[in-house]
């Protein structure tokens, strides 16, 4: 991964079933702590997603996940998106936690 790399990630639309491409470009990567993309949305959004892990004075880490939706009815948009995409975007959450961890399995930086 590197600055301005550009990926494209799938998703099933939870509504319609079908899937859904999104083309996103690197905008934050820091090996082993950080991590963020953007890109068009849909409906001409744009969207960031920023992923972070914190150390804690404990020595264990805080994962930190910043969103944004930028462009007209923005708003709108996210509290419909929210109502309908809820339970599959905590799925989504679990999923990379559990990744993020088998990539970085230093143990004392994890909760139980």
């Amino acid at each position: 991964m590197a600055l301005a790399e550009v990926s494209t990630a799938y998703f099933k639309n939870p509504i319609t079933g079908r899937m859904m491409e999104f083309t996103h470009e690197v905008i934050v990567y820091e090996e082993g702590r950080a991590f963020g993309r953007s890109g068009d949305a849909m409906l001409g959004r744009q969207d960031h997603h920023i992923f972070r892990m914190e150390e804690l004075s404990d020595g264990c880490a805080l994962f930190k996940q910043e969103d944004g939706l930028n462009g007209k009815k923005s708003n709108f948009l996210v509290r419909m998106v929210e109502a309908q995409i809820g339970e599959a975007y905590d799925k989504f959450n679990r999923e990379l936690k559990a990744r993020v961890k088998s990539l970085y399995p230093r143990s004392r930086w994890w909760h139980p």
